[in-house]
């Protein structure tokens, strides 16, 4: 569902949700069904660890009292009030499972109250499952924990209407379920899900939408994992579980990646020769990350040693003093190491790559939204490729001014031939990139590749001292490029899919792609607060990060600053005068009837502060002989020194003495963010904004991240301008039915200027 994901709601689910705006009524006649099943096998035979382990090692449960257990929200009187043993569920192969010593107590069976499904993270990363549970006697919970309330234990959690099942019943979807399994089917289903042998989980992924598209929407399934738990007593005696699983093979992103030290002594084998440079490199990282296998992994100097730059950096000369000594390490090299500290064996991978610059797959890309005028401007990160020449020129008023030179002649900055930019060519024109199958996607040439941006290593190893999971080394990483690019990205981290057992991926949400090519009158409509709607709640939202309500006000202190002062970058060199009016036109907000705002107030106070700069500068003429103005040249000088202060300067080769220097870094955003305008776009596409809404239906499965609609009852512009794509599906299941919530951002569509 990433980058360049961008469809309409598929076809079966927008004649479902026709339908049911004719058939409002029928709502009101379904019921929810919940079914929570776990494959545990719980025995009390035999008694010691030897013979477990050959019976588990053998896969021969046979012998065994009860293979699984199935609960749900059922009101089935035969089953629920027991006048014999008091049961805890039933396995999975029909067998009740009892309650030692207690009878005649006449409980229920175990009761699902209610579900909440939501998401952790970007587009079903973490996808993860609140239950509500009524336990009735402390015996039963001593029975039931043993299937459901142990950490990891692996469950499976369907949901549906009764209804909308039984109108399918001529397609046999009851046989699809994992609760009508024996035990044996069960194991089988459930692993083929995460199996990558002969692609397994391709077909099971296959499967899932089948089923999804036959059950008309009626019917979902989650398979994942037991992530917490709790219970507590009640003044009946009765007890309240709540349980939360977690679903999806992704969910190793989410376990312990720190390993203990087992002793400071090398793992390194073999003669005491003087580990080559490159050697020594690997050894420092291994024994960062306490992983010894590290060494070995990354034994093939030929195909790895690219992935490191500036290692060794050591002062030569007086002269070198001036070299940063800081160590990097691509993106490439730190997700092929994350992947390596997986959990769990299932999956090959845990970040794939989905697409790549050549038709063969031999060039893996992460694609991100770039400027063919980019330079990093912190040292956490270098942006390898041809980069902007930054001289001291005139300005128009013939001043002279630290400037970024667009049509000089740009400094030729790869490493190890790799580059970020796909592209060094100022106009934006189309661009290629293939798919895992090696189909074509169309996207624009003002992209850059992750993968070939270099990290600092000791940024990195901090982010993961810090961290207790290895999602939030990746978050980490993340959010500093995030930070540092002027705004032109939105990286995430998210899953492939929303189906289970889905890879992640990293996409960029900022990156424009292909407006759709769907007829506007053709789109699904909600419709809000109209006759007929089948839209419960709906709520549209305007919230600016932090981050964003800081950066707002800035640039509006900046207008002002324009306007009344001489406008310097943050290290007070000058940079090029902008309009101090800019944040007060806001023509480019039109509504369908092409009416727009003017902030006239802003106007009015750049317009003040304008004039008290003004009465300011002739107080201070009069009061003060004409200074004797400075030399051109010396001021030339200075700036020259202020610039060369700001660039970061490295070695291409560490150990040579006569290699040309390169300047990687420039440290002054301000003078880049001058060149670099998020919103100044010279071709079509589409972007996702700041705005978004929640609107929540009767319960249906079906609709993905990724897919768009329009709204009846909002502003005709944003469906005239643009669509809303779905970032978040959640179910909630309650005794007041099964309703789906659907939040939705809102992306724009940017036409050709």
């Amino acid at each position: 569902m990433g980058f360049p994901f961008l469809a309409p709601l598929k076809e079966w689910t927008t004649k479902k949700l026709e339908a049911r705006e004719k058939n409002r009524e029928e709502l009101n006649t379904l019921m929810p069904f919940v079914i929570l099943s776990s494959a545990a096998v719980v025995t009390n035979t035999p008694k010691n660890a030897d013979e477990i382990k050959a019976i588990y090692s053998s896969g021969n449960y046979d012998s065994f009292s009860y293979k699984g257990c199935v609960i749900a929200n059922s009101t089935d009187i035969l089953k629920n009030y027991q006048l014999g043993k008091t049961l805890a569920g039933y396995d999975l192969d029909g067998k009740p499972i009892e309650v030692e010593g207690e009878t005649n107590r006449r409980v229920s069976m175990p009761i699902i109250e209610s579900v909440e499904i939501d998401t952790d993270g970007g587009n079903n990363t973490l996808k993860s499952a609140q239950i509500k549970i009524k336990v009735f006697t402390l015996k039963q919970l001593e029975m039931f924990e043993l299937f459901f309330l142990r950490p990891s234990m692996r469950l499976v959690l369907e949901y549906g209407w009764n209804v909308g099942i039984r109108e399918k019943m001529n397609l046999n979807i009851a046989t699809k379920m994992f609760a009508n399994k024996s035990h044996t089917e069960y194991l089988a289903k459930y692993s083929k899900i995460f199996s990558r042998a002969d692609d397994s989980y391709k077909v099971a992924k296959g499967e899932y939408l089948d089923i999804l598209e036959k059950t008309n929407g009626n019917y979902d399934f989650m398979a994942g994992q037991v992530s917490n738990f709790s219970y507590s007593p009640q003044s009946d005696g009765t007890f309240d579980v709540s349980l939360e699983i977690s679903a999806g093979n992704e969910l190793q992103l989410w376990m312990p990646v720190k390993q203990s030290k087992k002793s400071d002594k090398s793992d390194a084998k073999g003669d005491a020769k003087e580990p080559k440079p490159y050697q020594t490199w690997v050894n420092k990282l291994a024994a960062d990350l306490n992983s010894p296998k590290f060494v070995q992994e990354l034994a093939n100097e030929t195909e790895w040693k690219g992935e490191f730059f500036n290692w060794g950096a050591i002062n030569v000369t007086q002269k070198d003093t001036t070299f940063s000594k800081d160590a990097y390490i691509s993106i490439k090299l730190i997700l092929h190491l994350l992947n390596k500290m997986k959990i769990f064996s299932e999956s090959k991978q845990t970040i794939r790559t989905l697409y790549f610059e050549d038709k063969a797959g031999t060039k893996p890309i992460i694609p991100v939204s770039s400027n063919y005028l980019i330079i990093s401007s912190t040292r956490d990160f270098i942006l390898p490729g041809k980069l902007p020449a930054i001289l001291v020129s005139k300005d128009d008023k013939k001043t002279d001014v630290i400037k970024l030179e667009p049509e000089a002649t740009r400094e030729d900055a790869s490493i190890d031939g790799k580059k970020f930019n796909v592209s060094d060519a100022k106009e934006i024109t189309d661009y290629s990139i293939y798919d895992v199958l090696g189909n074509e996607i169309k996207t624009e040439s003002s992209i850059g590749n992750l993968y070939n941006v270099y990290f600092k290593y000791d940024t990195f190893v901090s982010a993961y001292n810090a961290a207790y999971t290895s999602a939030d080394i990746v978050n980490s990483l993340l959010e500093t490029i995030n930070s540092n690019m002027y705004g032109l990205c939105k990286l995430e981290l998210q899953a492939e899919s929303d189906t289970p057992g889905s890879p992640l991926i990293i996409i960029d949400r900022k990156l424009k792609i292909p407006q759709p090519k769907q007829k506007i009158q053709e789109i699904f409509r909600f419709k809000v607060g109209a006759l007929n709607s089948i839209v419960r709640e709906f709520n549209f939202n305007m919230e600016l990060s932090t981050l964003m309500q800081a950066q707002a006000l800035y640039s509006s202190q900046l207008a002002i600053q324009s306007a009344t002062n001489k406008d310097k970058s943050n290290n007070g060199s000058k940079v090029p005068e902008k309009d101090p009016y800019q944040h007060a036109n806001l023509s480019y907000a039109k509504n369908s009837d092409d009416y727009y705002s003017i902030n006239a107030l802003e106007i009015q106070i750049v317009k003040q502060a304008n004039t008290w700069n003004k009465i300011i500068e002739e107080t201070a003429n009069v009061a003060k002989e004409d200074p004797k103005k400075k030399d051109g040249e010396e001021e030339a000088q200075n700036l020259a020194e202020v610039r060369n202060k700001n660039y970061v300067r490295f070695k291409q080769n560490p150990d040579s003495k006569t290699e040309p220097v390169k300047n990687y870094i420039y440290t002054d955003p301000a003078l880049i963010q001058n060149h670099i305008n998020p919103t100044d776009v010279k071709k079509q596409g589409t972007a996702l904004t700041y705005l978004d809404i929640s609107l929540s239906i009767d319960g249906m499965a079906g609709i993905s991240c990724g897919e768009y609609f329009h709204i009846d009852g909002v502003p005709e512009i944003y469906n005239k301008n643009g669509y809303f794509q779905v970032t978040n599906v959640k179910q909630g299941i309650s005794n007041a039915g099964w309703q789906t919530t659907i939040e939705a951002g809102y992306r724009i569509n940017i036409k050709e200027e």
